[in-house]
């Protein structure tokens, strides 16, 4: 199961959803990631629980982030970057 974000052609929001296989399973009353991310773990699984499947042929498949979650890089720190811009500070005064 993934966690998706879509759009119907009955729907032009985005929605949150759960896609199975063949399926989309659309979460009721979760508007965005964020919000499914402010839920604690029992309203979670009963919004999985209340699901409606819509075959994944009829869907579009959005970006997994909307523009209001924060995103980090894996394996990317502060340390690192600071060195590398220290690097590239370096470079371009000699």
């Amino acid at each position: 199961m993934d966690i998706i974000r879509y759009r119907t052609s009955e729907s032009p929001a985005a929605l949150v959803g759960v896609r199975d296989e063949e399926q989309v399973f659309g979460l009721p009353g979760v508007p965005s990631l964020a919000a499914l991310w402010a839920l604690p773990l029992a309203g979670i699984r009963q919004r999985v629980r209340e699901r409606a499947a819509v075959p994944a042929a009829d869907v579009t498949l959005l970006p997994p982030v909307d523009g209001r979650t924060e995103v980090w890089a894996a394996g990317v720190t502060y340390v690192i970057s600071r060195e590398a811009r220290v690097e590239e500070s370096e470079r371009s005064a000699s």
